[in-house]
């Protein structure tokens, strides 16, 4: 007897026998034509997905982000010619999270970055989103997993679909699997909240002097495949848990008025609230909420020492296993 394919998997590969083929090299006319403007066009929340994705728990995560090479953070909220450091903090409420990343640009002022919503809906499975601040990235910063097709059929993983070439489709992604999901479910999981804060970071972290746009957008674009924009939200439990730990700062946004940036709409949106051409209404936040500046949750955890220190964790983790394992655990102490 013949084994039916769902008449999903059929129009899948209907599409990749119709061709599909990867995204050509831009030119730098077409790299212009991309920018928005924004701040957040020097931060990818494609690379913080392909990072978060690939990390064994969300301390490894933050140290990926604050990686020179990893080429996501290219923020200089704070105007002082180097690169902002990225703190990882988790919010979490029963089978909810809303990991936000949060640039520190003082000592007593951040200013959150993007904020990934992660919902798990069943024993084995769970969908996440990462959400720009709507300051940084106007309307357009919504991002998730696209699922794809290969060339050799449709292939699951982390009980989604992936491919090295093909057709990319807006198909929810499973991503309970992911080494860093399947950490922050595990039963001993401490929630994280970055110990770190101006003038005392971890021993690995470096500033550099931020890149050129044009090179930022380069080096990130690779990043682009496997993700795409998503037109509104979908983790809605997430975007309520975050709501009122919102963190804004009035620091970078003074700094870009001064040094007349260029803020080009995004759906109609300006920074400062405001519209470009349009009437202007009230700010939103990322949520569809009116935007308040709050403070923040983070407190330094065991303090941390200035560069070059040690610092304590915060995360206890189950016997029997090593930290980035992809299993997320590592013996307790």
């Amino acid at each position: 007897m013949k084994t039916r394919l769902p008449s999903i998997f059929l129009f899948l590969l209907f599409l990749y026998a119709c061709g599909g083929s990867s995204t050509p090299e831009l030119t730098d006319e077409e790299i212009k034509a991309d920018s928005t403007g924004l701040a957040g066009d020097h931060f990818s929340l494609e690379g913080a997905l392909e990072l978060f994705k690939t990390a064994g728990s969300p301390e490894a995560f933050e140290q990926a982000l604050n990686t020179e090479d990893n080429h996501v953070n290219n923020l200089d909220l704070n105007a002082d010619g180097q690169t902002d450091y990225i703190r990882v903090i988790d919010n979490m409420e029963n089978e909810v999270h809303a990991i936000v990343l949060q640039a520190v640009l003082g000592d007593q002022e951040a200013q959150d970055v993007a904020v990934i919503g992660i919902e798990k809906t069943a024993e084995d499975s769970a969908f996440l989103q990462i959400a720009g601040d709507v300051e940084l990235y106007g309307d357009s910063g919504i991002v998730e997993p696209l699922a794809e097709m290969s060339q050799g059929g449709i292939q699951a993983a982390s009980f989604g679909f992936i491919a090295k070439k093909g057709v990319s489709l807006n198909v929810s992604v499973n991503v309970m699997l992911w080494p860093c999901v399947a950490f922050i479910y595990a039963p001993a999981y401490t929630i994280w909240v970055s110990p770190w804060h101006w003038g005392h970071y971890p021993p690995y972290w470096k500033a550099w002097k931020p890149h050129p746009w044009h090179v930022h957008y380069k080096h990130s674009k690779h990043y682009f495949k496997g993700y795409g924009k998503a037109h509104k939200h979908s983790i809605h439990a997430a975007h309520a848990l975050y709501g009122p730990h919102r963190k804004s700062s009035g620091l970078w946004k003074n700094h870009y008025k001064s040094s007349g940036a260029r803020f080009k709409q995004v759906g109609g949106h300006k920074p400062d609230g405001k519209q470009d051409g349009m009437k202007s209404k009230k700010k939103q936040d990322l949520f569809g909420k009116q935007g308040k500046d709050q403070k923040s949750n983070t407190k330094p955890l065991g303090g941390g020492n200035k560069q070059g220190g040690k610092k304590e964790t915060n995360i206890k983790l189950p016997k029997g296993g090593k930290q980035g394992d992809g299993g997320g655990k590592k013996k307790g102490k």
